[in-house]
């Protein structure tokens, strides 16, 4: 003979059961709203990589993003920027099948995405901008410059382009201004300068460091660049 369950019990241990699969199904729900969300963030961010790579493999990429990645960004505009830093390491990896078969892809992504970045990184303040250099400037770079090397020509190119590989890589400089996004082809030397900026060396050692290194710069040159720089409001003072 069964045993009969008092109908407060009964009545109890439904309601329970109904509670916990309305709030499976509601998890459920929410999940693929963020989900969604995050898919079409990501997808407006990078028109040209999708139309490069197609609609499939662009919505294989981003779902491999998002299985493998940790997402703890809560600012919006940094989500694609996100993305756009693991598909570049992960194309460095030659972890992904779809990113080795398409080898501009992860470059492409990155000067999308970048783009948001640049205009959404903070502004300092006026009083911070270095406007004149000296030989002893102890500047460095503001916040929304961003020094990269390609291998791909994916900023000279429009949306129809297939990326074709360049004759040897290029760096690039890149900054915000008037809310825009610019960027400026660097020689090698102009390059260097600007790596030996942002490990915090004034013009006059930047001059010294280049020669010693077998780079023929003189000071006058470093001091010109430096100051191209500064009169596009690219440099600051160091905050000690």
């Amino acid at each position: 003979m069964s045993k009969k369950i008092p109908s407060e019990q009964l009545f109890l241990e439904l309601t329970f059961q109904a509670d916990v699969n309305v709030q499976s199904t509601g998890l459920s729900i929410y999940r693929r709203l963020v989900r969604n969300t995050l898919f079409n963030v990501i997808r407006q961010a990078c028109p040209r990589a999708q139309t490069y790579v197609g609609e499939d493999l662009f919505q294989e990429l981003i779902a491999t993003y998002l299985e493998e990645a940790i997402l703890d960004e809560p600012i919006y505009w940094m989500i694609p920027v996100q993305f756009g830093q693991w598909v570049f390491q992960t194309g460095l990896d030659g972890t992904n099948t779809c990113l080795n078969n398409n080898p501009a892809l992860a470059e492409l992504i990155l000067w999308e995405t970048i783009e948001i970045e640049v205009l959404n990184a903070p502004e300092g303040r006026d009083e911070m901008f270095v406007r004149h250099i000296t030989p002893g400037s102890q500047v460095e770079l503001v916040e929304h410059v961003r020094l990269i090397q390609f291998k791909y020509d994916v900023f000279r190119t429009d949306q129809s382009s297939n990326c074709p590989a360049l004759k040897q890589p290029e760096a690039i400089l890149i900054y915000r201004q008037i809310e825009r996004m610019f960027w400026r082809l660097l020689s090698p030397i102009e390059a260097a300068i600007i790596g030996l900026i942002s490990e915090g060396h004034a013009p006059q050692a930047i001059s010294a460091l280049l020669n010693q290194n077998s780079i023929a710069s003189d000071l006058g040159f470093v001091m010109a660049f430096c100051q191209e720089l500064a009169c596009k409001g690219l440099l600051k003072n160091i905050q000690v």
